[in-house]
C-alpha cells in the first residue's frame, strides 16, 4: 500500500487533489492507496513528527503560517526519502523545488494528465531499489516500508518488537528477533 498525504489549506484545491490521487490509483488495480489530508502545515508537520510515514506528499506552495516549501524542508530534515510533489497557482518557485529533491512541480487547476505523469514519476523514485527495505506488520494490521539503513536498533518487549529507527518508533506484532537477523542478513 503506497501513502499519500495531501496538503492545501483551501478546501476546494484539498477535495480536486483528492480526487485526483483517488482516480490515478482507480486506473491502476495493482496498486493500492491509503490517503491522508491536511488543511494545515502545521497540522502536516505535527503529524509528519508523530511519525506519519508517507511515501508521496503532494504539497501546496501558498499557505499561511509555514508554507509548502519549508513544511517539505522540515519534513526533509526528519525524513528524507519521502518523494514530494509540489502544487501551486504559480510557477515561481518550481526550480527551487527541485533543491528540496522535489519529484514534480504541478500548476493548479490540476490537469489529469500532468498529475499523472507527476505521480508516475514519483511512484517510479519510491519504488527505485536503490536502499534496502524491510516491511513491518503494525498493530491494527497496519503495514509499514522501512528502509533497513534507517533502523537505530530493534529491542523486544513482551511480545512485540519495537524497531526504532530515524523516522520514528514501530511496534512490530508479528516477527521474531531470530525473523529480523534473518531478514536483515
Amino acid at each position: 500500500m503506497i501513502r499519500v498525504a495531501i496538503c492545501d489549506d483551501q478546501e476546494s484545491c484539498l477535495k480536486e487533489a483528492r480526487h485526483a490521487v483517488d482516480s490515478y490509483f482507480q486506473r491502476r488495480p495493482d496498486l493500492s492507496a491509503s490517503v491522508s489530508e491536511f488543511r494545515s502545515s502545521s497540522a502536516f508537520l505535527e503529524e509528519a513528527r508523530r511519525g506519519g510515514g508517507w511515501d508521496i506528499v503532494i504539497l501546496d506552495i501558498y499557505m499561511p503560517g509555514v508554507n509548502g516549501m519549508d513544511a517539505a524542508r522540515l519534513l526533509r530534515q526528519g525524513k528524507k526519502h519521502t518523494e514530494i510533489i509540489f502544487m501551486s497557482v504559480s510557477p515561481d518557485y518550481a526550480v527551487d523545488a527541485f533543491s528540496l529533491d522535489a519529484v514534480h512541480y504541478v500548476l493548479k487547476p490540476l490537469s489529469g494528465k500532468l498529475f499523472d505523469e507527476a505521480m508516475d514519476r514519483a511512484l517510479k523514485a519510491f519504488t527505485r531499489n536503490d536502499r534496502a527495505q524491510m516491511l513491518l506488520s503494525l498493530e491494527g494490521g497496519t503495514v509499514q516500508r522501512i528502509y533497513i539503513d534507517s533502523i537505530l536498533y530493534i529491542e523486544s518487549v513482551g511480545y512485540k518488537r519495537v524497531v526504532h529507527t530515524s523516522a520514528g518508533d514501530y511496534e512490530e506484532t508479528r516477527k521474531t528477533l531470530t525473523v529480523f537477523l534473518n531478514e536483515l542478513e
